[in-house]
C-alpha cells in the first residue's frame, strides 16, 4: 500500500495581515521592476510586467538591472524613492 504525505508544515504561528499603502486606484501609478543577475530573474519580471499592466492598465512601469546580488545602491534608491510609488525585486534560480 502506498501512503501519501502532505508536504505541507503546520504553522508555528498565526499569519499576520498587513494592510496595502499603496493606492491602486490612484493614477497613474508608476511601479520598478528590479532584477538581478540570477537566471530567470529577468523572465519573471516580464510575466510579472504583463500581469500588473493586466490587472491595472495604464501602470508605468520601470525596469531596472542590478549588476549583482548586492543590495540595491544609494543612488539607485534613492532614484526609485523619488520616482517610483512601489517597487518589486526578484531573484531568479
Amino acid at each position: 500500500m502506498i501512503k501519501y504525505l502532505d508536504p505541507a508544515g503546520e504553522l508555528a504561528s498565526p499569519p499576520i495581515a498587513y494592510e496595502l499603502r499603496l493606492d491602486v486606484a490612484a493614477r497613474p501609478l508608476t511601479l520598478a521592476l528590479i532584477a538581478n543577475t540570477f537566471p530567470d530573474a529577468t523572465s519573471f519580471m516580464d510575466c510579472l510586467e504583463q500581469s500588473v499592466l493586466r490587472e491595472l492598465p495604464g501602470t508605468n512601469i520601470r525596469r531596472f538591472q542590478k549588476s549583482s546580488v548586492d543590495p540595491i545602491a544609494p543612488q539607485l534608491l534613492a532614484e526609485l524613492t523619488r520616482s517610483c510609488d512601489a517597487a518589486v525585486t526578484a531573484w531568479g534560480h
